[in-house]
């Protein structure tokens, strides 16, 4: 009895996993060739690229002028000008400035984990269904073979006398009901 109940549960498992997989394969197939999430994607990476520029100081100037006639200051006629200057930022402006761009980069992310999900859950509804329909087309076709050799049992009792021909017709209105059901299906 131990042995029938253990290959019971091992065929069980089985059908379960290899059911696993395949939902696992359809996931990643849809995951892989769906361009909305792919975008949703994409934009998370691109927040994620901006965190580290606004963080960053902005770039220094350099000015260099050639005057056409030299302008005469205290320390000599002058004829060209060179500049360097840096801006800074006022005190916290780029910490606030990095911590919008990571609040932005985690919207994003959230926003792809939204796309994933909705995607996910369709193909799952769309797989369940399907599965559904294919055990319910494999039970039909199952019980219009039983019905099947119950009206060749009914049809023997008739001719012996032993039943109506009611029961007969009774038969095969069941039996037309499963054919409609299958084709529905």
């Amino acid at each position: 009895m131990r042995k029938y109940i253990i290959i019971c549960i091992l065929m069980f498992t089985s059908i379960i996993s290899s059911g696993q997989t395949e939902l696992n394969n359809y996931l990643k197939i849809a995951a892989d060739n769906n361009p909305a999430l792919k975008q949703a994607f994409n934009e998370y990476m691109a927040a994620l690229e901006k965190v580290p520029q606004v963080n960053a100081l902005p770039n220094p100037n350099i000015a260099f002028a050639y005057l056409i006639k030299p302008v005469e200051t205290r320390m000599g006629p002058q004829e060209f000008k060179l500049g360097i200057s840096q801006m800074f930022p006022w005190f916290g402006t780029l910490k606030t400035k990095g911590n919008a761009a990571n609040e932005l980069a985690k919207a994003k992310y959230e926003n792809f984990l939204d796309i994933k999900s909705q995607i996910f859950s369709n193909v799952k509804a769309t797989y369940f269904y399907l599965y559904f329909n294919n055990k319910a087309f494999g039970i039909t076709q199952l019980n219009i073979k039983l019905l099947e050799s119950i009206k060749n049992i009914v049809l023997i009792k008739v001719e012996a006398g032993l039943r109506t021909s009611a029961d007969e017709y009774r038969m095969e209105m069941e039996i037309n009901d499963l054919n409609n059901k299958l084709a529905l299906l």
